[in-house]
This record gives C-alpha cells, structure tokens and sequence, in this order.
C-alpha cells in the first residue's frame, strides 16, 4: 500500500476476526510510492518488522476523540487559542476534563457511577474497563 498523502505511512495491523485475516499488508510513504511506481515493473523484498507490533488507529476509539475535542473546552477556551498555556500544570484540569468528557459520552445505560472506564482502551487492545492510556480506570463517582 502507498500512502495517498505525504507523511510518514501508519502501521498496518488487524484485530483477529474468525477466520483470521492471513493476507500481508505493507505501508509506505507517498514519496517513496511515487518513486517504486516510477520504475515498474519493479521486483522486492519484503521482510517483516516483529519490533514493532501491532498498532490500532486512535481515529476509531470514540473515547480518544473525545478526549482530545475536550482540549478544545479544558484548554483552548480558557485561554484563547494563540494561548493555550495560560494556566501550568498545577493550575489546569486539561486532561482530567478531557478524560471526562470522552467517558461520559461514551457511558452505556448499563454503567454505574462505579463502573471502571479507561481512555483509550480500543487502541491499547484492553476492554473497556482497562486502565487504557492513562494510569488508571476511571469511575464517574
């Protein structure tokens, strides 16, 4: 696969549905597509990267973006938006309401205020009440 803009190509993966996708996938840059497919026919080598696993995109985790439209609120409208460091660390609840904002979005009929919730936990591969990016799950208590 070559990436259709410029930017540095995503890691290709997949999540084991019944059957098991067998097909290899490979991503590279746009640059370097547009050089490979200047030369075709061209022969290759692929070899695989076991280091690097497997990754999922963020843009498929509605807790994720959430979480990051809540610094538009948590941040950005506190201080405008050429000074969204108007309040340090000690002062700013960013990613705390941030965090609240895709957890409560995203809350089932079936949850409690006890119920663990972790951010991000689609693309760390954890179910819901996984600890997800953060340190911890969250409870809406």
């Amino acid at each position: 696969m070559v990436n259709n803009v410029p930017g540095d190509p995503i890691t290709m993966g997949f999540t084991a549905p019944i059957p098991p996708i067998t097909i290899p996938a490979v991503m590279i840059g746009l640059a370097d597509g547009t050089q490979f497919k200047a030369h075709v026919p061209l022969n290759v080598s692929m070899r695989l990267d076991a280091g690097r696993g497997l990754t999922r995109d963020s843009h498929l985790d509605a807790g994720v973006i959430l979480h990051e439209y809540g610094h538009g609120i948590s941040n950005r409208l506190t201080g405008g938006p050429a000074v969204v460091t108007c309040l340090n660390n000690a002062e700013q609840m960013g990613e705390g309401w941030s965090d609240w904002f895709g957890i409560t979005l995203t809350t089932r009929p079936s949850d409690t205020p006890a119920t663990p919730r972790g951010v991000g936990t689609y693309v760390a591969f954890q179910a819901a009440d996984g600890d997800g990016t953060g340190r911890r799950p969250t409870r809406l208590t």
